[in-house]
């Protein structure tokens, strides 16, 4: 007698969650065919409280979310929802669209891997050059500068970008060549999120004119970092160690970035890491924000405070290898995309630096840095 109430109790609840699932159902498809996104998200929301979770459910939550111009959230729904039906056509479109939508320069996170795109082993050139004008000309001097740096992929989820640096500066007191090779490996296993490790190398020969000394620089870093979306919000937790004349650094920390708008029309971001050198701990402070001047312009400030040598970024193709102490640095970042194939950039930035001059003596200076850059996208 028993068993047999146990089965009924089961077979009601079952039957009793049947209908509030199909209630639901019959609601969303409702809301969805008038357009009501309000009570479709509020709906959704009810649902997988519950434990009410389907194709359709997702499909349309990420339909509210678009039609609220959320496209952030709708991504991230029709990303669900194509993870229960990979064979859907119409998550695999939204999810371009609402890309689009959010900014042009999103793209290539959200469209090839996830709507069947053929991605092709080579992606991305770029390449980049730049004079930095110095207050200290006797030493310091005016070097130029330049880079190259290629993205292949290396399966459906995974990229990899190498590049090389020089930077050449040839005055009456000093000259010298700075070379660098630097490598980032991304995997990306979904749209909410994905994992990096970076490192770089570098050797600058030093050639003192009066003297006809040479000696030689060198540093090299290596990290990883964990970047996850969740809904306005995107975090980044990353940590790396690093060195310079066998000078140990390890630095690590948080980065945030919020899109009020829900699209990447706006946004602002902040990079709060801590370094460790020689058993002192410094705060490295970069807040920033990046908005949407006109169609395919965008504007970034950026103002990086550090205090400290030899500072990376955590998200940067290449390090700030300098043995003088960075001070502060401001950064302003003007990319137009003229097409979507063809990227162009300026960047104009000042940095506050410290050079020791002898072992207790300091000499302050600033940088004046003038960067033209062009990408171009292969697929």
């Amino acid at each position: 007698m028993l068993g047999k109430r146990l089965i009924q109790l089961v077979l009601f609840f079952l039957l009793s969650f049947e209908l509030q699932a199909q209630a639901i159902e019959d609601s969303s498809y409702q809301y969805y065919l008038n357009a009501k996104h309000d009570e479709q998200i509020e709906l959704g929301k009810s649902a997988l409280k519950q434990g009410i979770d389907y194709y359709y459910l997702r499909y349309r939550l990420g339909v509210a979310y678009m039609g609220k111009r959320n496209f952030r959230k709708a991504i991230q729904q029709f990303d669900k929802a194509l993870k229960m039906n990979s064979g859907s056509y119409e998550a695999k479109s939204m999810i371009r669209d609402c890309a689009l939508a959010a900014g042009i320069e999103k793209l290539e996170l959200y469209s090839r891997p996830f709507t069947g795109a053929k991605t092709g082993f080579m992606q991305q050139v770029y390449l980049e050059s730049g004079m930095k004008q110095s207050s200290f000309t006797d030493t310091i001097g005016n070097p130029v500068f330049g880079q190259l740096g290629l993205q292949v992929a290396l399966g459906p989820f995974v990229s990899l970008f190498a590049g090389y640096a020089l930077a050449y500066q040839n005055n009456l007191t000093l000259n010298f060549r700075q070379h660098q090779l630097y490598s980032h490996l991304t995997i990306k296993p979904g749209i909410a999120w994905q994992v990096s490790a970076f490192g770089s190398g570098m050797v600058a020969n030093v050639a003192l004119n009066q003297s006809d000394s040479v000696f030689n620089e060198f540093s090299g870093l290596a990290g990883v970092s964990i970047q996850k979306s969740s809904g306005n919000w995107e975090w980044s937790l990353g940590a790396g160690i690093g060195n310079l004349n066998k000078l140990r650094q390890i630095q690590g920390g948080l980065t945030l970035t919020w899109y009020p708008l829900g699209n990447d029309l706006f946004n602002l971001r902040c990079m709060n890491h801590l370094q460790v050198q020689n058993a002192s701990l410094t705060p490295i402070i970069c807040p920033s924000t990046t908005v949407k001047l006109f169609k395919n312009c965008w504007l970034k400030a950026e103002y990086l405070r550090a205090n400290s040598t030899n500072v990376w970024e955590q998200d940067g193709y290449i390090l700030n290898n300098n043995p003088d102490r960075t001070i502060d640095k401001s950064t302003l970042l003007l990319t137009y995309k003229y097409a979507f194939y063809h990227d162009i950039y300026l960047v104009s930035q000042l940095e506050k630096k410290e050079a020791l001059i002898e072992e207790t003596t300091t000499r302050p200076y600033t940088f004046s840095n003038l960067i033209v850059g062009y990408t171009y996208r292969i697929h």
